[in-house]
């Protein structure tokens, strides 16, 4: 530049810096790049711009965006002029794409390509060996077996287990796949198509997205071979303990079964009562007994016997309805008096409930009305009174629960008079060997006892007694008034 007055000149050499914004990191090798991963952090880095635009680099922007959203977010709050930068506070699980800016004195860049997606996650392996591969079932062509989730996922969720088998005592291991080709997704699997009597290898492996795990093997050779198992019938914790019914409601006992060969379920009643008013369900897996509108008789025990060729087992349900009482048992009459009886009697077989008391009625055998002689009884024991000599009663008896008075028991007519009565005439009577002072008297033992004897209708004085054939008495008196 040259400047000019009134004879002067000035010459100036002036140097002119043009500024822009700095390029993208549009080279390859520089893209942005992803050196670690967390579950909820990521580290970036990345190449300067080819061009800075003629200012220095002050400041990249790092940019994130959720695979779920259409925003992106700014990823620093200070200014970073380092070619890397760890991003945190990811969401565990979600995935993540980024992108950086460059920034100088004229302004901010066109954003980098963009990453891939990646998942906010820790770093991932193979799944560790499936826990304790067992087996749980053997028939002539399947083996059934089980095993739990490895102690160790590698990171990543199980998404499958492969199961292989092999023959045992070759000399090179041929492994073959029997699980399907997307693996088992549970814990448990039944190889079929198996020859019979044969032994086999099995190896169970985990699987997840990073590849099959470590196999876990079956302990020993399992053989396809039928196994028998001794029959069970599993009551639960309600059928162990007495099962209480109301009547008239349905009566429901199911009993899971098992065994094999599958066992033929029996059911019977104590006493070997009948079951015809119950319906009877058997299966392979459970047995069960139906009976509608229960009554008192349908109280007692069940017996449930399963049984195979391995041998028998026999389980009981008591079974109590709840209704009023049956009828009490063993009713009998003792002690009769003109005017006074005594019952007594046991319990109801069926008692329907805890039995509160007892109701005894009587009536005469010449009316149909009963009367009521006691309501409240406790005992199984009562004595009756008040009764009219000569005539004949009939009693009956009647337990009582919380549930109402039950079936009444009745006793056989029994007429009022005492045990004993006025003994007869003597029969037969003859006097012989007379003296001044003694005299002997003879009658029939059949007509007068000993024990009534003394009632002769004679004032005796100094009397003896001597036995004869029959009933003989010696008299000896010094005095006698007939």
């Amino acid at each position: 530049m040259t400047l000019k007055n009134q004879g002067l000149w000035l010459m100036l050499n002036l140097k002119i810096l043009s500024l822009s914004k700095p390029e993208r990191c549009s080279d390859l090798k520089l893209m942005l790049q992803i050196t670690a991963v967390t579950k909820d952090s990521v580290v970036l880095c990345w190449g300067a711009p080819a061009s800075n635009g003629g200012s220095e680099i002050t400041n990249y922007r790092i940019e994130k965006r959720d695979r779920i959203s259409l925003r992106w977010v700014k990823c620093n709050k200070r200014n970073v002029t380092d070619l890397h930068f760890k991003v945190t506070a990811l969401v565990p699980g979600h995935e993540y794409e980024f992108r950086v800016f460059a920034e100088n004195a004229a302004g901010i860049s066109e954003p980098s390509p963009s990453s891939p997606f990646v998942k906010a996650t820790d770093t991932l392996f193979k799944p560790g060996p499936p826990g304790n591969p067992r087996i749980l079932d053997t028939t002539n062509s399947s083996i059934t077996l089980a095993w739990n989730k490895p102690v160790y996922d590698g990171g990543s969720e199980i998404t499958g287990y492969i199961l292989e088998t092999c023959l045992p005592g070759t000399e090179e291991e041929e492994w073959t796949i029997v699980s399907p080709k997307d693996g088992v997704k549970g814990t448990s699997f039944t190889i079929t198509n198996l020859k019979e009597n044969q032994e086999y290898k099995i190896n169970v492996s985990a699987v997840n997205c990073e590849g099959i795990g470590e196999a876990a093997p079956v302990p020993g050779s399992p053989k396809a071979e039928e196994r028998l198992i001794p029959p069970e019938a599993d009551l639960d914790a309600e059928l162990r303990k007495i099962v209480n019914i109301r009547a008239c409601n349905t009566l429901r006992l199911f009993v899971p079964i098992r065994g094999r060969p599958t066992p033929e379920a029996k059911w019977s009643r104590e006493n070997d009562e009948p079951l015809d008013r119950a319906t009877i369900e058997t299966t392979s897996s459970f047995t069960s007994l139906v009976i509608d509108n229960v009554n008192r008789f349908d109280s007692g025990k069940y017996n449930l016997t399963v049984e195979n060729n391995s041998g028998a087992k026999t389980v009981s349900v008591i079974v109590r309805v709840l209704d009023t009482p049956g009828a009490p048992q063993n009713l009998k009459i003792s002690q009769v008096t003109k005017e006074s009886v005594s019952l007594v009697w046991d319990p109801p077989l069926n008692d329907g409930n805890t039995i509160t008391h007892y109701i005894i009625e009587r009536r005469e055998t010449s009316r149909l009305a009963w009367t009521v002689v006691c309501n409240d009884c406790k005992t199984t024991t009562y004595k009756v009174t008040k009764l009219l000599e000569g005539n004949e009663y009939i009693f009956r008896v009647m337990a009582v629960n919380s549930y109402g008075v039950g079936e009444p028991t009745e006793a056989p007519s029994v007429i009022m008079k005492d045990p004993f009565s006025q003994p007869g005439s003597p029969q037969i009577i003859e006097v012989t060997n007379i003296a001044k002072d003694s005299m002997t008297i003879c009658w029939s033992l059949i007509q007068l006892s000993q024990a009534t004897a003394h009632r002769l209708p004679l004032k005796l004085m100094n009397c003896r007694k001597e036995e004869f054939s029959t009933s003989v008495y010696v008299l000896l008196m010094s005095m006698a008034l007939v």
